[in-house]
């Protein structure tokens, strides 16, 4: 097709790039994209399976009623602060083009690289701030003001949090834009800021239920901000994308959320098999910035990341090597279950003494 039919944006856009979901049974070990190693809750399988499947010829609830229900009482915060959108990455677009379209937007130089691209296809002035050299977020004052601000927290692919003070602070001294802090990785460190949506009316806080909850199939993410935003977002998704998360999904989610002790105890586990993991990378030449993630972030003395990965993939286990400026030495890794950071170790062990 002639580019001459095509929007000019388009030459603009850097489509993000996810991480490999090989079909090949090649791969016995699939550490690259911070999925759960666990199942998800007990009670989610049940829900599934009794799932009315006649019902799945009428269209879903188009607010996602009874997950928003949900969520409030899990969060302790108002329905009207909830909405709800098929993975936090589509509530992530629609946040962009309801608060950043055409305005400025800022994020860190080290971060999820979909801000950029989503900066770039809502046509936003978009800028980033730096992190300091160990990749912890430089002093409030060093970031631009009068501006919008999105960043993760923990960070990715770095891990690394910042407290709860850091972002108060960074909201009052902006509090004419919008602070949009994504929490896909909060419940594996840190602490969440969503009860100082109640008070800071400039806050939004994006979650998923992909990560501690082991739903990354099902993509239910959702947002928590006041009603005045909140419904800025409902305008944005019924404008233009009003299609809302499916019902088996909206239903599964609800039993995951209602099950969280289930959820409570796999994160857990997930905790004691990152701080092995990080103990024997360190144990044969690695440096591991200290996680509050599902993931590390890490690289070997001697030995080039991209030579990791392609050794690994040979021996059926892939991880996520990163290509920027500030991170091209360094492997960001899912931490598995205990059967596959040991199978990694193992292999690296082999890699390393070739």
């Amino acid at each position: 097709m002639s580019l001459n039919y095509l929007s000019n944006r388009l030459t603009e856009l850097e489509p993000y790039v996810p991480g490999e979901q090989p079909l090949s049974s090649e791969i016995v070990v699939k550490l690259n994209t911070n999925e759960n190693p666990y199942p998800p809750a007990p009670d989610v399988f049940e829900t599934i399976k009794k799932f009315n499947v006649n019902s799945i010829r009428f269209y879903p609830h188009p607010e996602s009623e009874l997950l928003k229900q949900t969520l409030s009482r899990f969060h302790d915060v108002p329905e009207e602060f909830i909405f709800v959108g098929n993975g936090s990455d589509e509530v992530l677009a629609h946040a962009f083009c309801a608060f950043f379209s055409g305005k400025k937007v800022v994020f860190p130089d080290v971060t999820y690289s979909f801000y950029q691209s989503f900066a770039k296809l809502f046509q936003c002035q978009w800028d980033y701030f730096e992190l300091r050299d160990d990749f912890t977020f430089p002093n409030i004052e060093e970031i631009e003001h009068n501006t919008g601000i999105v960043f993760a927290n923990p960070n990715a692919p770095t891990s690394i949090a910042v407290d709860l003070d850091y972002i108060e602070k960074l909201a009052n001294q902006n509090s004419d834009n919008i602070v949009l802090v994504d929490e896909a990785y909060i419940d594996f460190g840190g602490k969440s800021a969503v009860h100082l949506t109640k008070s800071l009316k400039n806050l939004v806080v994006i979650r998923t239920l992909s990560k501690s909850h082991s739903l990354a199939g099902l993509r239910v993410g959702y947002s928590i901000a006041s009603a005045e935003l909140t419904g800025a977002l409902s305008m944005v998704k019924n404008s233009f994308n009003s299609y809302p998360v499916n019902s088996i999904s909206q239903a599964a989610a609800i039993a995951s959320i209602n099950n969280f002790d289930y959820t409570r105890s796999n994160i857990s586990k997930i905790l004691l098999n990152r701080k092995k993991l990080i103990e024997d990378l360190e144990a044969i030449g690695f440096s591991t910035l200290a996680s509050q993630t599902n993931f590390v972030f890490t690289k070997h003395e001697k030995l080039a990341s991209t030579y990791l990965y392609e050794e690994l993939k040979k021996r059926g286990i892939i991880v996520r090597n990163l290509n920027g400026v500030r991170t091209t030495h360094f492997l960001r890794i899912t931490v598995g279950n205990a059967q596959d950071c040991n199978r990694l170790i193992i292999e690296l062990i082999n890699i390393i003494n070739k």
